[in-house]
């Protein structure tokens, strides 16, 4: 069920109503961040609230319904990140995992949200690529769970996804290297960025 709540991509079901298939435009990404480059603000918001919401609910629902493993909660929310970045509703071909991240950090601990955001957002800025920030969080959390838990499984699980998310932005390294990725400029410098990128 969790992954099946992760396939439900808002990112997508956005962009059609706006006449935009996230997978061929724009960073051809069906996650927020393309929603922001495509549709704007309000449907990046959007996007990253809702995909921050199935993650946090698929591992709250888990760790309900199976309170017998310490590891039940991190195993809703991954299915539902796998659901996200392969979605059988979209031929497999999904976002990349970071707010889903986020659901997951934000069902472990609201406080470790909190504190992983800012990090995640000084680290954006630091080195001007969203990558970064993504794949650290990722590895953070890994850590942090271990850390507050000692659950192998759990971090294991958690350090499986670590990989998965870094592979899925292989395209964007790719990007970097051809000087075609977003970077933090985008925040204040919409146009500018957009016309360094190559899009409309």
């Amino acid at each position: 069920m969790s992954y099946i709540i992760g396939s439900i991509n808002p990112s997508q079901i956005l962009g059609k109503l706006h006449g935009h298939d996230m997978r061929k435009e724009g960073s051809k990404n069906a996650g927020a961040s393309n929603a922001y480059i495509l549709i704007g603000k309000k449907a990046f918001f959007i996007v990253a609230a809702s995909d921050i919401f199935k993650a946090w609910l698929c591992w709250k629902l888990t760790a309900y319904f199976i309170p017998e493993y310490a590891f039940s909660g991190v195993f809703g929310g991954l299915c539902c990140t796998l659901g996200h970045m392969f979605p059988i509703f979209m031929g497999f071909d999904g976002g990349k995992g970071f707010a889903c991240l986020g659901g997951m950090i934000m069902a472990f601990s609201p406080w470790a949200f909190i504190i992983q955001l800012g990090i995640a957002f000084a680290i954006f800025f630091l080195l001007k690529y969203l990558v970064f920030a993504t794949i650290l969080s990722s590895a953070l959390f890994t850590g942090i769970y271990w850390y507050f838990t000692r659950d192998g499984i759990g971090t294991a699980m958690l350090g499986g996804m670590t990989v998965l998310i870094a592979l899925k932005h292989s395209e964007n390294f790719r990007r970097i290297k051809e000087g075609k990725e977003a970077t933090s400029r985008y925040l204040g410098h919409q146009d500018e960025e957009l016309k360094r990128m190559g899009y409309k």
